[in-house]
């Protein structure tokens, strides 16, 4: 039976750092939007059409409990370190010696805390046939990686759940995992975003909180459930793509749909007539 080094740190206390500035009214209430995007599985690797970000909401003490609860699943037998999809599928890394069938139970466990706490999942999505032919092929640098689009178009599609929810706007934070110089950039122009964003609308500006962190997944336990989303959203959003053995993780997932955003093929040819407006290169 394999076994994992026990963290002396409740899964909790991730989250609360992040919002131990705030007054305590405000950290009872802050909302969180944690996301993940594939860099190898999800279509950012250009051999799948579909690329996705996605991600889920809720108020900080709901995550922290959140992260308690997904903590105690992953200490359950067979005990392992942390969750991520691409490994459960491929039988690698944390399930390396894991059989199928218990492979299977343990993301069963993993859903059901997520049913219980019933986050709310955002997502964007774009083609990489599309993007490659517009976008990727016209521009350079950081304006030719598709994280930082699918990343800005997050804003309206937790707008349109917000509206829908009748909390327009609450401010809201988002957090994502380590992604590396295409994270960095989306940092570097988050309060320009911003900025832009609240120009057009106030609303919009209220609604996007401080600059993102980008996290550690293997200690935010929320992430992980994220990258759960975001695998079985791009499987969502590919018909051609269907496994039926995997069929029932994303049928678990479309209860927790709040709102998902995509581009087509005219809103790459107006970015692009737009790129120095609205995403100027550093």
């Amino acid at each position: 039976m394999r076994s994992c080094v026990q963290s002396q740190r409740p899964a909790s206390a991730w989250i609360r750092d992040l919002v131990c500035c705030y007054e305590r009214e405000i950290r009872m209430r802050r909302i969180m939007l944690m996301l993940q995007g594939y860099a190898d599985d999800s279509g950012s690797d250009g051999q799948r059409r579909p690329y996705v970000l996605a991600g889920f909401v809720l108020p900080v003490e709901k995550w922290a409990q959140f992260a308690d609860d997904w903590k105690a699943q992953l200490d359950r037998p067979p005990a392992i370190a942390y969750f991520r999809m691409f490994e459960a599928v491929e039988r690698i890394g944390q399930f390396e010696w894991i059989q199928p069938e218990i492979r299977d139970r343990k993301i069963r466990d993993l859903l059901d805390v997520i049913d219980a706490h019933k986050p709310k999942g955002i997502y964007s999505v774009l083609q990489w046939d599309e993007f490659r032919a517009l976008m990727a092929t016209n521009l350079t640098g950081h304006l030719a990686n598709p994280y930082p689009y699918l990343f800005g178009l997050l804003f309206d599609a937790l707008a349109k759940y917000q509206q829908d929810a009748a909390i327009f706007p609450e401010e809201t934070d988002f957090d994502f995992d380590e992604q590396g110089e295409a994270g960095k950039f989306c940092l570097s122009i988050y309060d320009k975003i911003k900025a832009a964003l609240a120009e057009n609308s106030p609303e919009m500006g209220e609604m996007m909180g401080r600059i993102p962190i980008m996290l550690n997944d293997k200690k935010v336990r929320p992430l992980q459930a994220a990258d759960m989303f975001a695998w079985a959203m791009r499987r969502y959003r590919d018909k051609d793509a269907e496994d039926p053995k995997w069929k029932w993780v994303i049928e678990r997932f479309v209860p927790h749909i709040a709102w998902g955003m995509g581009y087509d093929e005219d809103s790459f040819r107006f970015l692009l007539e737009e790129k120095k407006k609205l995403m100027p290169e550093r």
